[in-house]
Parts: C-alpha cells; sequence; structure tokens
C-alpha cells in the first residue's frame, strides 16, 4: 500500500448500501475469506479484436459482445466490480464527504438509533470519543473509485468487537434523551464512563469486511502539481465495514482505524527494542571474540537465515531473547551489512502488521509500504 496511505489518519470499511437494510450478510459471506475481484472482460475482447482482419470486425465484435454477456451472468467477481453494492456504498460515501453531507455520513456509519445522538454530539463539537471526530472525513472530498480490488473477511476476534464498542453510545444516547444536552460536564462524565465500562448493545454485528479498493484523487488545485512533484493520482485505499441485521452494511471509520493503529504501535516499539538489543547482542559477541557475519540476515525463523551458521545465529537469537521478549512479534528478521546492524522488520503472528527499523527500510524505491515477506526478499536480494 502506498505510503500516503500509511500517512493518511482517515481508514474507513464498508460493503453496501446502507438502504440495502434488509440484505443478509449470507449473500456476501463465503467460507473463503478473501474474495479477489478480477480484470474486466473487456480486455479479452479488445485483444481478440486486434487479432482479426478488418473484414471480420462485424462477427467479432459480435462473439465478444456474447463472450460478455456470458461473462457477466457466469463470473459473479466480474459483475461485483462493475455493479457491485460495495462500489454502491463506497460512491455515496465519497458523494458524501464531498457534498459534506454529515447526516448522509452519519447515517451511513453509525447504528440508526444513535444517528441522532452522533449528531447532536458533533453539533456541540464533542470529538470523543474518536468516532465522533469527522473533521479528517470531511476533507476526504477530491476522491472517486476506480474499481474494487479485493474483499477479505475479518477474524472473529476483531468482529466480537463491534458490539460493545459501538454499544457505548446507548448510556449517551440515553442521558441526552432525558437530560438535554445543556450540562456539558455532566454529559463529559457519562461518555467517558461509557468508554470505560463494557455495555450491551441494542444490535450485533454478525459480520465485517476489510475492502481494498483503487481510488483516484483529484488535485483540489491542479496549479499546485507539475510533472516533478510526488503526487500520486491513483492510490490503494482500504475500507472497513460491518453488518447490522435489518440496517445493512455500515462504514466503520472509529474501532479498526484505532485498533490498527495500536497494533502498528505496537510492533513499531517492539521493532525499535529488537534493533536496540541487537546492536548489544553484536557488540557483546564481538567483543567476546566472535566471527561476525559480514552481511547476512537472521531471523526469528531459522529457515530465513541467509550467509551465517547455525551456531552464531542460535548464539545471536538466545542472546536476544534474553534481554527483549515480546508475545506480540512473534516474527522478526535482523539484517546485518558490514558487519553492523542495518535494519530490523518484525510483524505479528497474522501478519497484519509490519514495521521496520530504521522506518525508511519499510518502502521500496517506489515509496510503496512492503509486506513483510516482500521487505525480506528485497534485503535478501541486496546482500546475495
Amino acid at each position: 500500500m502506498k505510503k500516503i496511505i500509511a500517512l493518511l489518519t482517515f481508514m474507513a470499511v464498508l460493503c453496501s448500501f446502507t438502504s440495502c437494510g434488509q440484505d443478509s450478510a449470507d449473500e456476501v459471506t463465503e467460507e473463503s475469506s478473501v474474495i479477489s475481484v478480477d480484470e474486466k472482460t473487456e480486455d479479452s475482447a479488445e485483444e481478440t479484436t486486434e487479432e482479426t482482419d478488418d473484414s471480420e470486425t462485424e462477427e467479432i465484435v459480435s462473439e465478444d459482445t456474447d463472450r460478455e454477456e456470458v461473462s457477466e451472468t457466469e463470473n459473479t467477481d466480474e459483475t461485483a466490480n462493475e455493479n457491485s453494492e460495495y462500489q454502491k456504498v463506497i460512491d455515496s460515501f465519497l458523494e458524501y464527504t464531498q457534498n459534506k453531507d454529515i447526516d448522509g455520513m452519519i447515517k451511513l456509519s453509525y447504528p440508526d438509533k444513535y444517528c441522532d445522538t452522533v449528531k447532536a454530539l458533533y453539533e456541540m463539537g464533542i470529538s470523543s470519543p474518536p468516532c465522533l471526530d469527522l473533521s479528517e472525513t470531511i476533507t476526504f472530498t477530491n476522491f472517486t473509485l476506480i474499481n474494487v480490488d479485493s474483499l477479505e473477511r475479518l477474524s472473529q476476534e476483531y468482529i466480537s468487537l463491534f458490539d460493545g464498542n459501538y454499544g457505548m453510545f446507548q448510556p449517551i444516547s440515553e442521558y441526552i434523551e432525558q437530560n438535554g444536552t445543556e450540562n456539558t460536564d455532566e454529559l463529559n462524565k457519562v461518555i467517558e464512563e461509557a468508554q470505560n465500562t463494557p455495555q450491551e448493545a441494542y444490535f450485533h454485528v454478525e459480520d465485517a469486511f476489510s475492502v481494498n479498493c483503487i481510488l483516484h484523487r483529484e488535485p483540489i488545485d491542479p496549479s499546485e502539481f507539475d510533472d516533478d512533484s510526488d503526487y500520486d493520482e491513483f492510490i490503494d485505499y482500504e475500507f472497513t465495514l460491518y453488518y447490522i441485521d435489518g440496517e445493512g452494511w455500515k462504514i466503520d471509520y472509529f474501532l479498526m482505524p484505532y485498533i490498527y493503529a495500536l497494533g502498528n504501535e505496537a510492533v513499531a516499539n517492539d521493532v525499535y527494542n529488537i534493533y536496540a538489543e541487537s546492536e548489544t547482542v553484536l557488540t557483546e559477541l564481538d567483543e567476546e571474540g566472535s566471527e561476525l557475519p559480514e552481511n547476512c540476515i537472521i531471523s526469528s525463523d531459522s529457515s530465513k537465515n541467509y550467509n551465517v551458521n547455525d551456531e552464531f545465529a542460535d548464539m545471536f537469537v538466545n542472546r536476544l531473547n534474553e534481554y527483549y521478549q515480546s508475545d506480540d512479534i512473534p516474527n522478526y528478521f535482523v539484517l546485518i551489512e558490514n558487519n553492523e546492524i542495518s535494519c530490523v522488520v518484525g510483524t505479528d503472528g497474522k501478519l497484519k502488521y509490519v514495521w521496520a527499523f530504521p522506518p525508511d527500510y519499510m518502502y521500496n524505491e517506489d515509496d510503496y509500504m512492503m509486506s513483510y515477506d516482500e521487505n525480506y526478499q528485497m534485503r535478501l536480494d541486496k546482500i546475495k
């Protein structure tokens, strides 16, 4: 995912238009956790036409049209790419943000019974809990959807978090109904208590998806950008959506972004600590007379070790484990170049969060944030 996405403060999830509230979540949920969207059938039609004589054009066009009609019937992924409800939701969300339609954004994002409460808090300028801070969302005004690349169902561990976290609006809503919003001190106490106390919601979130898309971004002021600028016209973006029976799919720009941020922060801290302790271990082994490898990779997964003998690698990892251990980051590798620690790259057990120290090592030459495996392969190729 591009570096700009890592720097954006807003993340969202969505799947189908909220007006489809009566649709069942089962219609989009499969046993497989990932649903990919294939390329359009127009590509194959164009290739076929280029390979034929002009005299056969009408016949080929007819054949291609038939092929497209069959494909649209049989290939649900291509149909989803053209006409899916996921795209309708994203398009609606982008339209709401472009028009700064707060009511539409709230309706599309929060459980129905809490929309009035959220609107009241927003109008009061209250941005705590974080899900009330719509300022970043409103600035999301110059994007259009190109296509949906893939859908990935969130793990049940994450889905189970939605009820309680969005349910915290229940006591806030009850207080406002009974007392209004005049006593801001008391209201803030209710909000703080709601955030820190487990809540039972009137709804149950049955499903949640991560939706990976490609967006087109128009510059707000085209004169600010020239051919030499770093402006990215097309960007990868990850939205998140959750499903409430009877209400439909909602966009989440509160819970999962917050969880992702916490996960990234935890992995980033661990990677930094592993880097610091790796320098200590390498210095100690050098002082003890061990022969240091000039260029190598030492990993928590010994199968990823490169250009280092097992004895030194085991000694390095065991010593490192004495100084620093983390259950949050079981996977990491240490890159040694010119007998010095060059970088450490680590990830959590699910490969969801990836971090590197120094941070520049997270990105490739095209300024894209790499996955853990991509990062490993790049470092391996460099020292081979």
